[in-house]
């Protein structure tokens, strides 16, 4: 079979021989939560993977919590430390340097990593620019850079929530219509509260409703029209 089905996470031998001794990795900026698994049911190899900014964070988040073993303590930095922010010591008595919340550990200056020193000047830290997150995103909606930390903003008609994350959107609380055939029901978002707008009628589906005019619109296909009414239910009219 072909080559590219050699450790590619799917058993295609009978035994599983192309996934024997496979090098399970992670992306270059994730952290890979303990081995490799093996679905029988599937024959597929499931490698967890999470983003190195969650490890060492005080938070679980592999199932196992790997992420939050072996992590490095804070300690008083001695005099004459190369490191720049702060100093740490890990499990094996080893001296490394770590940074404040918002910065990563650079190393040659641009790649950051959680090592001890072995000798070398990894010193400096760099801002972590959070709003590169594509896959865990820190903003709903606009973010905003900043050193050592971001902001979050909202587009217009929307206000930040008190997460400062989140944003909500201005006006009236929100609702959703839905035809039920004999009826156009409302129903609100915020307490499940159900309202029939519209009753009596035949067969209505494909239900739309036009934001700027207020008004609500479907199809009546016993009758063969389209109808419209405003959202408080008055003012129904039908062209065929």
């Amino acid at each position: 079979f072909k080559k590219t089905w050699v450790c590619d996470g799917v058993h295609d031998c009978s035994h599983g021989e192309d996934e024997g001794n496979c090098e399970a990795t992670c992306e270059e900026n994730q952290f890979r939560c303990g081995k490799p698994s093996n679905d029988s049911a599937t024959s597929r190899v499931t490698i967890n993977c999470i983003g190195r900014k969650h490890v060492c964070d005080g938070k679980k988040d592999c199932p196992k919590g790997e992420d939050e073993r072996n992590c490095p303590k804070k300690v008083p930095c001695k005099h004459g430390t190369v490191c720049k922010q702060v100093c740490v010591i890990y499990p094996n008595n080893t001296e490394g340097c770590s940074c404040y919340p918002g910065y990563s550990l650079s190393k040659d200056g641009h790649k950051w990593s959680w090592q001890p020193l072995f000798g070398l000047s990894i010193s400096s830290c760099h801002d972590i620019d959070e709003c590169m997150f594509e896959t865990d995103p820190v903003c709903s909606q606009t973010c905003n850079n900043t050193i050592g930390s971001f902001t979050c903003g909202c587009m217009t008609g929307y206000v930040l929530r008190p997460d400062g994350r989140s944003c909500k959107a201005l006006g009236a609380a929100p609702t959703l219509l839905f035809a039920n055939r004999v009826d156009i029901r409302q129903v609100s978002l915020n307490n499940a509260k159900y309202t029939a707008l519209l009753k009596g009628l035949h067969n209505a589906i494909a239900l739309d409703y036009h934001y700027q005019m207020g008004l609500i619109y479907w199809t009546d296909v016993s009758m063969d029209v389209i109808k419209r009414a405003s959202l408080n239910g008055s003012g129904a009219v039908g062209k065929s």
